[in-house]
């Protein structure tokens, strides 16, 4: 009686995990408060985390977001599992700057990886873009540098439902580079500002500078507008 007993359970054992699914070798999940949510926004940076749980016998792995549509803006972004030694489990997160102007409508994001013997899996996900009303939004940022190469124009419009906390501006070049933080009283706690500064850039080396401003809420929440300027 007790071997048959033994004998049921070992049976049932297989029943559980032999006939199992098995566990997909990658997966991905959305990073934020609500990793439930199935929108993303427009203009936002949306931010993902990938998971590989084995990289043995994965070739070359990549991120890809498509409209269901199957017109539109697309994502590709590709990662050369080669580099990693074989049974590594790793995870990482990745951020992906959405456009302001592509189309309100419903993307697939998807976690691919090719396998050695040609075969591809796949993580999917279908997601709607759609207008987060309340966060903060910059237009497009306008850069001058003057004739004497000494004084940098910066100026944009902001709104903020969520009310102004600070701007941020990032100049960046081969060897430089310097942050300078705005929060005065036409800023600070304004609902809308016409932002317009100059910066003093005489000690900037000649070359290709990209330029950032950052746009902070008083939720913490941030919009970005970029340009660039040549001296």
């Amino acid at each position: 009686m007790k071997r048959d007993s033994i004998v049921f359970l070992a049976f049932l054992l297989f029943l559980l995990y032999g006939c199992s699914e098995p566990v997909p070798p990658i997966a991905w999940v959305k990073v934020g408060d609500n990793q439930d949510d199935d929108r993303f926004y427009v203009g936002q940076t949306l931010l993902l985390k990938g998971i590989v749980r084995d990289t043995t016998g994965l070739d070359v792995l990549w991120w890809h977001i498509r409209p269901v549509s199957g017109e539109g803006w697309t994502y590709v972004d590709t990662i050369d599992l080669r580099t990693f030694d074989k049974g590594d489990k790793f995870e990482w997160q990745q951020g992906v700057a959405i456009p302001d102007s592509i189309a309100l409508e419903e993307y697939q994001i998807s976690l691919s990886a090719r396998q050695r013997d040609g075969k591809v899996v796949q993580s999917a996900k279908n997601m709607m873009l759609v207008v987060d009303s309340t966060f903060p939004v910059i237009s497009e940022l306008e850069v001058g540098l003057n004739s004497a190469g000494n004084d940098l124009h910066l100026a944009t419009e902001i709104v903020a439902a969520k009310r102004i906390a600070h701007v941020v501006v990032e100049i960046s070049g081969t060897a430089w580079q310097q942050e300078y933080t705005f929060a005065g009283k036409k800023l600070q706690g304004e609902l809308t500002a016409h932002f317009h500064e100059h910066i003093k850039v005489a000690e900037l080396p000649s070359g290709e500078y990209k330029v950032k401003v950052y746009v902070h809420d008083q939720n913490d929440r941030t919009a970005i507008a970029e340009g660039g300027f040549s001296k």
